[in-house]
């Protein structure tokens, strides 16, 4: 503690004596910072805890603004410079240095006058890009903190899932300012890796070229390991269950680039890796990490009709062993929350309380995908009436098998052969484990190859639901991806959604697969990605009301040769549209001025064009 106290000292001595920063922003701010990294360096030269280890980190990730140059301008008419700390610039290994650099920060200097106003168009913008690249480059990012450099002063940001929370500004002009920078400063550098946005969970090994990775086991498949007991309790995912303490963990080995990778970093920053149990074997794993949303503030918890893609796995997984059914699945070897060692006696889980602590008390402004303001409590707060209180869980799990997608296949036969065979896993997790899957789309279905043969898996089970949960059968919303909802979930209509939204939806993948050139797909795809989700449901409307209507758009958009998909895109809408009792789109007005819809109608029916 004592070290501590001198080393603060000297540091607000350093940054009382430092004159002329309102006069010469960027090149003041750069010289202080390097003499604070000098001064933290010398005062811990043999730290080997965490927090000599953020020190050196922060001190390098400052003096690299000073070798801002003109290619990390974004412009030059913005005066604008994006810089983040490079730890490579000091270390003698520079992979490891550009895997394992979460805990730095990302830093901005402007002239700009919008710059000055807290939340201010230019300055989000640019705050939004540069957290972007971070974490596209950093796997193991959680969050990050950044600075924002104008001239004379300077914002501390603490950028997290939802939010960007800002400092007051400080005057480098004033001695108070160059203290509270000073005082943030130091805090920054000696606070652990997990505080600065780096997760300890995450491990970059140089030495094998993988990540190393611990996936909680909150939930574990008995049979993954046959030596190993199943854990009492650690099968079914029960709400004590899943945010108990782990009794154990699984470590995998991760490919260094990830399958799938999240386009922003604000939201579930989902990312997929090829993993495999030991450091030299072939991946045959998946490994699946997310910040979900939870419509909780209070317990972090959720209604037990309320299950996340973990818990759907799990279900689909016993129903599906006890039913002996071949179809293939996404099979759950474990998975939880992660959880982060912190001061206290046991992990805590990470969550955005963790990382916000006293900020968590903050409310969403929008009411997130998925969710209907409905599905939340009320808030606490009268300053936003309407937007509920939310928390983000840190989750992950791992899977198997490891699929290629569908663009990978060669032939017309291969794609037909494993998008029928996905759709017949849909129906048997449905008459097993009564699962409905809501987000059949092209990324969503993986061919598999078991032996010699080439099978269909659905994967991305995030907007799972059981199909007669309350929030199925109530107001469900509107959920999955956009290109391919079917017309009532689009539109949101008040009516359950059914197995047949998902067949609707594999008519839109079908068009996506048979587009006659890029040209047309893309024309498809900015037809149904860049109007509203109404805008997108009238256009499906248009195109699926009639047998003439669907042949004028597959002459419009699909390549002809592809005769058997055309044949199955015709074969879906006459079983989802040309039934005798909903047939059609367009809604009817009866002679007593009510309004019939077939769509909504044709819930009443969809056990039986499911049959079909």
């Amino acid at each position: 503690m004592a070290e501590r106290q001198h080393l603060a000292a000297t540091v607000l001595e350093l940054c009382d004596g430092q004159k002329g920063a309102a006069d010469a922003p960027v090149s003041a701010i750069s010289a202080m910072f390097a003499l604070l990294a000098a001064e933290l360096r010398d005062a811990l030269p043999d730290a080997v805890s965490s927090a000599g280890a953020a020190a050196r980190q922060i001190g390098r990730a400052f003096t690299a603004l000073g070798t801002a140059d003109e290619s990390q301008r974004r412009s030059e008419s913005d005066s604008v410079v994006e810089f983040a700390g490079v730890p490579h610039q000091l270390d003698a290994d520079p992979d490891s240095a550009d895997f394992n650099s979460a805990e730095s920060l990302v830093g901005i200097f402007t002239a700009r006058e919008d710059a000055a106003e807290p939340f201010s168009t230019g300055l989000v913008e640019y705050l939004i890009a540069g957290m972007n690249r971070h974490a596209r480059s950093r796997p193991n990012v959680r969050h990050a903190w950044a600075t924002v450099f104008t001239c004379g002063t300077v914002r501390f940001c603490l950028l997290e899932s939802d939010a960007i929370h800002l400092s007051s500004e400080l005057d480098l002009g004033t001695r108070d300012g160059r203290r509270a920078l000073a005082e943030i400063y130091i805090g920054l550098c000696l606070s652990e890796s997990w505080r600065l946005g780096a997760d300890p969970s995450m491990r970059w090994r140089t030495d094998i070229e993988r990540w190393e990775i611990e996936c909680p086991a909150d939930v574990s498949d008995p049979h993954a390991n046959p030596d190993e007991q199943p854990r009492p309790g650690a099968r079914r995912l029960r709400r004590s269950a899943r945010f108990a303490p782990p009794a154990t963990s699984m470590t995998v080995y991760a490919q260094r680039l990830a399958l799938f990778t999240a386009d922003s970093f604000f939201g579930r920053f989902t990312r997929c890796f090829a993993a495999a149990r030991t450091p030299t074997a072939e991946p045959d794993l998946v490994l699946k990490d997310s910040w979900q949303l939870v419509p909780d503030n209070c317990g972090g918890g959720s209604s037990s009709d309320d299950e996340d893609e973990i818990a759907v796995l799990d279900r689909i997984r016993s129903r599906m062993d006890a039913a002996q059914s071949d179809a293939v699945f996404p099979r759950l070897l474990c998975g939880g929350t992660v959880r982060i060692d912190t001061s206290d006696a046991a992990a805590a889980r990470d969550t955005s309380l963790l990382i916000l602590d006293d900020l968590d008390a903050y409310t969403r402004w929008t009411v997130p995908h998925g969710f209907r303001k409905e599905d939340v409590p009320e808030p606490t707060t009268p300053l936003q009436p309407e937007a509920p209180r939310l928390r983000r869980l840190h989750r992950r799990m791992v899977s198997g098998p490891v699929g290629q997608p569908l663009q990978a296949l060669k032939t017309e036969h291969d794609v037909v052969a494993v998008l029928a065979d996905a759709m017949h896993s849909h129906t048997e997790i449905l008459r097993h484990a009564h699962i409905l899957h809501r987000d059949i789309s092209l990324n969503n279905i993986m061919a598999v190859r078991i032996g010699n043969d080439l099978r269909g898996m659905l994967i991305d089970f995030d907007h799972g639901v059981d199909i007669a949960a309350v929030r199925n059968q109530k107001l469900p919303g509107n959920v999955g991806t956009g290109p391919f909802m079917s017309i009532a979930n689009l539109e949101g209509l008040d009516v359950p959604r059914t197995a047949v939204d998902d067949w609707e939806s594999l008519i839109c993948l079908l068009f996506c697969l048979a587009a006659k050139s890029s040209e047309a797909r893309d024309e498809m795809g900015h037809i149904f990605a860049h109007v509203n989700a109404h805008g997108a449901a009238d256009v499906k409307r248009e195109m699926f009301q009639t047998t003439a209507a669907l042949d004028s758009v597959i002459a419009r958009f699909l390549n002809p040769s592809y005769l058997v998909l055309i044949r199955l895109i015709r074969e879906l809408h006459k079983a989802i549209f040309m039934h005798a009792r909903c047939q059609g789109t367009a809604q009817i007005l009866l002679r007593s001025n009510r309004q019939v819809d077939p769509v909504q109608r044709r819930v009443q029916y969809a056990e039986e064009i499911h049959a079909r």
